[in-house]
């Protein structure tokens, strides 16, 4: 039940642009959402929005395009030690998942972060700020991109 409320939370955040945390408030009044629920849902959402310029680069790096479900699907068995049936929250992949997404998700495994990934996903910058941070800040970018 988490995953389906976070995964309708991420996919009307691509289509509207509300804050995830604004969309998860109305849904727990909407829904009458307890507090287990919503903290299972918060930390879901928590863990794709944290980490989605990483989780973006493993799925382009897997020929898969990012959207709400492949992000979720992809955050959930990058962050569980590869065996995929932990996840964030102790809540595994759903069963619900297609041939074609078993494919691409077999082929990810941890760590989340790789060497081959490049900076501005490894660091978590949007693609709109690199440059002027990289100008900013030279050789130094890392280190003050990982103090924010």
């Amino acid at each position: 039940a988490a995953q389906a409320e976070a995964l309708g939370l991420l996919e009307l955040q691509a289509k509207c642009g509300a804050p995830l945390d604004a969309l998860l408030a109305q849904r727990v009044r909407a829904r009458g959402l307890g507090p287990e629920e919503r903290s299972s849902v918060a930390a879901l959402l928590e863990g794709v929005s944290r980490r989605q310029g990483r989780i973006d680069a493993r799925l382009r790096a897997a020929g898969v395009t990012p959207a709400p479900r492949s992000r979720l699907l992809a955050s959930l068995r990058l962050s569980d030690g590869g065996a995929g049936d932990g996840g964030d929250c102790g809540v595994g992949l759903p069963e619900q998942t297609t041939a074609a997404e078993r494919r691409w998700l077999s082929s990810l495994s941890p760590p989340l972060e790789g060497a081959e990934m490049d900076a501005a996903s490894r660091l978590e910058c949007p693609s709109w700020a690199w440059e002027r941070f990289r100008a900013a800040y030279g050789d130094g970018v890392d280190a003050e991109l990982r103090a924010l």
